[in-house]
């Protein structure tokens, strides 16, 4: 890729994030009227939600950078250990006529 097409990649980013923008502010407004906001809260209320937006875009774009994938893959390799070794502890039970019965 060269110099032209990244700086086009990044023109057309930026065009679309200013649409979502613009998307936002309309369901912010949308959101503001449903809520009932009260007059002298209107001009405010704008600007506190798009400051919570910001705030939780950021908290999880770093949850999601923090998210490791080979942690992720251990944790599922956890649990599929302890299920084989359920599945072998019910399978020991059902042998032994009296712990069936009681399970």
């Amino acid at each position: 890729m060269n110099y032209g097409q990244k700086q086009i990649e990044s023109q057309e980013q930026e065009v679309q994030k200013q649409f979502e923008d613009i998307e936002l502010q309309k369901q912010i407004g949308e959101l503001i009227k449903i809520a009932k906001v009260r007059p002298e809260k209107r001009d405010k209320a704008p600007h506190d939600l798009n400051e919570h937006i910001y705030a939780a875009r950021k908290f999880a774009g770093n949850s999601r950078e923090q998210l490791n994938s080979q942690k992720h893959n251990d944790f599922f390799d956890d649990i599929e250990k302890s299920a084989r070794r359920l599945i072998a502890a019910i399978e020991r039970m059902d042998t032994n006529g009296y712990a069936s019965l009681l399970f």
